[in-house]
């Protein structure tokens, strides 16, 4: 999404966006299309800044970690972003603003920076998710298995301690 500043007012810009953006991860399940919504209103800040304030949220279908079950969650996040003319070839993509391309604030990198920092570190169906069986592989939340589960070789001696006497 690309905005030209010559349509922001004193009083700002109300924006509402929805796009499919492609994001390369290991956690998104069958595809890699992320529906992402960024709305909020983008107003002149001092000099040749401009800001943006609003929110954004994404909906995808994610791949839980115990029992790679497909799992679709819905997330957002207030949202903070800074465009600026003043040194716009020095930005770094680590620092807290965006470079103005000519007369444009381009919202795509925006897009995409906020969906990979709204992606969770780990992905779980449900907080009791019993996963898989590390032995022969069967979803432990649909059935049980008879594998013996296996034992650490560097504990193996403390197992002695845990026998019953008779």
């Amino acid at each position: 999404m690309v905005i030209n500043i010559s349509q922001i007012s004193d009083s700002g810009l109300s924006i509402d966006y929805s796009a499919h953006e492609s994001v390369a991860s290991s956690y998104l399940a069958k595809d890699d299309e992320v529906a992402a919504r960024i709305f909020g209103v983008v107003c002149h800040d001092a000099g040749d800044d401009y800001v943006f304030s609003g929110n954004f949220e994404i909906t995808c279908t994610l791949i839980c970690d115990k029992c790679l079950k497909d799992v679709k969650v819905q997330l957002s996040s207030e949202i903070s972003e800074k465009f600026s003319r003043e040194n716009s070839e020095a930005c770094q993509p680590l620092d807290a603003r965006h470079p103005l391309v000519g007369d444009s604030l381009d919202f795509t990198e925006v897009i995409r920076a906020n969906i990979c920092a709204l992606l969770p570190m780990k992905i779980s169906c449900a907080d009791d998710c019993l996963g898989l069986c590390p032995m022969c592989g069967k979803n432990l939340n649909k059935d049980s298995c008879e594998c013996e589960k296996p034992t650490d070789p560097r504990f193996a001696h403390l197992s002695s301690f845990f026998k019953e006497e008779v």
